[in-house]
């Protein structure tokens, strides 16, 4: 009896654990909202044609294929040999450069440079004023790096490129103030 009592507890947690898995909970729609409104389609321009097309199209009649000849190839010619260039005498060498290219400024670009110019002389004094004999192997590099923000900042002002020298000497007067700061 025992034995039938442990099947019949066993039958029943298997009923009961078959049952719970089948009810898992569903995820229900979501109502539809309102219908969408369509806008109306934008006018449309038409272009009267001053002639009329005409009667017959290229469609109507197919046209006669032509035979078509195979063509050849003629062989590809031999490779020619190129001439050897001169070097130029130094007066002719500057004179057949081509001329620099001409930028015209905005005119806010005349403010702009004089703000870019006073960033960078003060990221130059504040530089100055840092002993980089005493800096650590790492400050010593964000030195080197101040610097190089200050010199490609000028190259940039020289291109016109304001923009681009604005942000380096932003960078540079940065690790400028914080090597000055240390």
């Amino acid at each position: 009896m025992r034995q039938g009592r442990h099947v019949q507890a066993a039958l029943v947690a298997l009923v009961l654990g078959g049952s719970a898995a089948c009810a898992k909970t569903h995820a229900r729609a979501v109502p539809p909202g309102p219908p969408l409104q369509v806008p109306a389609a934008p006018p449309r321009l038409l272009v009267l044609a001053d002639e009329p097309l005409p009667a017959t199209s290229a469609l109507d009649e197919p046209a006669p294929l032509a035979p078509v000849a195979p063509t050849q190839t003629p062989p590809p010619a031999p490779p020619r040999a190129r001439p050897e260039p001169r070097p130029a005498p130094a007066g002719e060498a500057a004179e057949s450069r081509p001329p620099e290219p001409r930028t015209f400024g905005t005119p806010g670009d005349a403010g702009r440079e004089k703000a870019v110019r006073e960033r960078l002389a003060a990221a130059a004094r504040a530089l100055a004023r840092v002993d980089r004999a005493r800096l650590s192997g790492a400050e010593q590099a964000e030195f080197d790096q101040a610097r190089r923000f200050i010199q490609q900042a000028e190259q940039a002002v020289k291109e016109r490129n304001l923009i681009f020298a604005a942000t380096l000497a932003d960078k540079a007067a940065s690790l400028a103030a914080d090597l000055a700061g240390r």
